[in-house]
């Protein structure tokens, strides 16, 4: 009997990369060297795909080849030239430059497929193919998981893999080359230099627009006066970064610089301050890579997807109050799991950002040390995750919509999830109301 085709990949980063990987393969045999072409146009997937690919080459003695996508944003280029905690292929020989031709010859095959797609949508009954338009992803370095549905990088366990994203040390800092260039940068803002650092990142509409997948991830800058007094005045500075588009802080404040609205503001600027600071604060959001591959203990405030929030052992999170409308009350941590109110379709839930004394108990929180004793969370709390997640993934099969998230839901597993003990014991002891 014929054996039965295998399913073309829907993945739209592996659909037209077969080839593609059978050509770098060849050029570089798999059990040598770990190539990546990574998905350049968000920065949370940029950060966590470099800080994987590092960790990958370096427990398996690979030499790592990382290729620049030819067509496509790089929303922060300078991560190519950082130094990376493993063995890197830096030679510009005739096999890198096989590999930079084809995507070349991609990236002007793709053009063309959609200028003329978009010259006949002029026509009568043929505008339906402006719709048709899309990207033509071509990347190494992957591979399928739940039959192509996913991507995962070579030798990860799932997309986040929470082994390879844990804290060993910083995966990723700067070159001598960047510091000399983001130190006279550095120098030329007002910023105290006998100061101790604090990046802050708070997640808006002002980058992507309202969408109701990512709005309930949102939160207010001006919740964070509290917390930026408090640095202040403990001998630090906090520096925030984001989008011009962003709101302001309403009022002008000591031991506190804008950059993000800054005209002195650049790319490498931003990444050599993950490298100096001394802690990260910022929402569940695509900088919050950046401070995992800088190996910076880090509090996530405003987690909607709080399953996501805590994904290594240097991070604590603070959730999200959710209001429940159908029962008329908060939910408290227990009743989340129960309901798993954890992404915004699954109920008419309502979203509450967190308190300026809540963030400032938190950092005080992360000030004391990450150490196994601060942040022990009760049995019945860790269960009921256990079981919201494992009961998730058995439906996931079930549902289209689901399907797609099943490796979510197992590095959900095993996640740590720590949240910060003056949160979690203030909520998991309430009367909710």
């Amino acid at each position: 009997m014929r054996a039965a085709r295998r399913a073309r990949p829907s993945d739209v980063f592996l659909i037209h990369s077969g080839l593609f990987q059978k050509l770098v393969d060849i050029l570089f045999p798999p059990e040598r060297f770990l190539c990546l072409v990574p998905w350049s146009e968000r920065i949370g997937h940029l950060g966590v795909e470099f800080l994987q690919a590092v960790r990958v080459a370096k427990r398996d003695s690979l030499t790592l080849v990382l290729f620049k996508p030819v067509g496509f944003q790089i929303v922060n280029p300078h991560l190519f030239d950082c130094q990376l905690d493993c063995k890197v292929y830096s030679r510009k020989d005739w096999r890198v430059a096989l590999v930079y031709f084809y995507l070349g010859i991609n990236s002007i095959w793709d053009k063309l497929v959609n200028l003329g797609l978009r010259f006949l949508a002029t026509f009568p009954f043929l505008g339906f193919l402006q719709s048709k338009q899309s990207k033509r992803y071509i990347r190494c370095g992957i591979e399928p998981i739940l039959g192509g549905r996913r991507h995962r990088i070579r030798g990860a366990s799932n997309y986040y893999d929470p082994k390879l994203m844990d804290s060993r040390g910083p995966a990723i800092q700067l070159s001598e080359s960047q510091k000399s260039v983001h130190d006279a940068l550095w120098a030329a803002l007002e910023v105290p230099s006998d100061r101790w650092l604090v990046v802050l990142h708070i997640r808006d509409s002002g980058y992507l627009g309202h969408h109701k997948s990512y709005d309930f991830r949102n939160g207010n800058i001006n919740s964070y006066y509290k917390l930026i007094e408090y640095i202040y005045d403990s001998g630090g500075f906090t520096v925030r970064i984001g989008d011009p588009r962003s709101p302001f802080l309403v009022e002008r404040m000591p031991g506190f610089y804008d950059l993000a609205h800054s005209e002195s503001n650049s790319a490498l600027l931003e990444l050599g301050l993950f490298q100096k600071a001394r802690y990260f604060v910022g929402s569940s959001s695509g900088p919050l890579s950046l401070a995992q591959a800088f190996d910076l203990p880090s509090l996530i405030t405003e987690v909607g997807d709080f399953p996501l929030g805590g994904v290594c052992s240097k991070a604590l999170m603070i959730p999200k109050h959710i209001y429940s409308p159908v029962d008329r009350k908060h939910l408290n941590l227990m009743e989340i799991w129960e309901k798993w109110a954890t992404y915004p379709n699954q109920g008419n839930f309502v979203y509450l950002s967190n308190t300026p004394v809540e963030i400032v108990s938190a950092f005080k929180d992360l000030e004391k040390g990450l150490t196994p004793n601060s942040h022990i969370l009760w049995p019945e709390y860790q269960n009921s995750r256990q079981r919201a997640i494992r009961e998730r993934l058995n439906r996931a099969g079930e549902n289209l919509e689901e399907a797609g998230l099943e490796d979510l839901y197992c590095s959900m597993l095993e996640f740590p999830g720590l949240i910060a003990p003056s949160f979690f014991h203030a909520q998991i002891t309430r009367d909710p109301g």
